[in-house]
């Protein structure tokens, strides 16, 4: 289970350098994630406290106020970043 979740998220990793380098593909992929927001909206506000307080979390951890996300944690945290 560990091996294929690493080798899932290196994929991720490639799809991300991929896009950085890829203005057309970043575009077109950011198109398709508008909108599948605005087809699943009903669904997406159910989420956003949820949302807004991983964000906030985010911001914490990255001005070095809180310390949570490490090794899993943190792949996680990017999985789930890279699904939405």
């Amino acid at each position: 289970m560990k091996k294929k979740f690493i080798k899932g998220f290196e994929n991720s990793k490639k799809v991300v350098e991929n896009l950085l380098k890829d203005k057309e593909a970043a575009s077109k992929l950011l198109d398709q994630a508008i909108k599948k927001t605005e087809e699943n909206r009903d669904r997406l506000m159910q989420i956003k406290d949820e949302l807004a307080l991983l964000l906030r979390m985010l911001k914490a951890w990255i001005k070095g106020i809180i310390g949570i996300f490490h090794g899993k944690h943190w792949s996680l945290v990017l999985l789930l970043f890279y699904i939405l």
